[in-house]
């Protein structure tokens, strides 16, 4: 049926230094995250990556990275503090540990 990729990735997404939620990457969703300053970004995960769709910040950097799907090429979007990076997936299990 489905071809997956990265099975078991996830994606994650920092705030301010914060770890605010995981994400199934195979799992298509958008989700929306807002600062403390009155900053947001919307976040979409949509055939097996994850992109920045639409941010509040002024430089766009975040938007204009384009998706990914790779363990080391996280997008940042430094005037909001978001980070989003995708962890885990072939084979390596990243959820048994509490990670501080």
């Amino acid at each position: 049926q489905m071809l997956h990729r990265q099975t078991g990735a996830l994606v994650r997404i920092t705030q301010d230094g914060q770890v605010v939620g995981e994400y199934p990457l195979d799992q298509p969703q958008t989700l929306r995250f807002e600062n403390d300053h009155g900053g947001y970004n919307v976040v979409v995960i949509a055939d097996g990556s994850v992109r920045v769709a639409e941010a509040s910040c002024p430089d766009q950097i975040c938007v204009h990275k384009g998706p990914t799907n790779q363990t080391a090429d996280p997008i940042a979007c430094l005037p909001n503090g978001l980070i989003v990076e995708v962890i885990g997936g072939d084979g390596t299990s990243q959820l048994d540990g509490v990670t501080s």
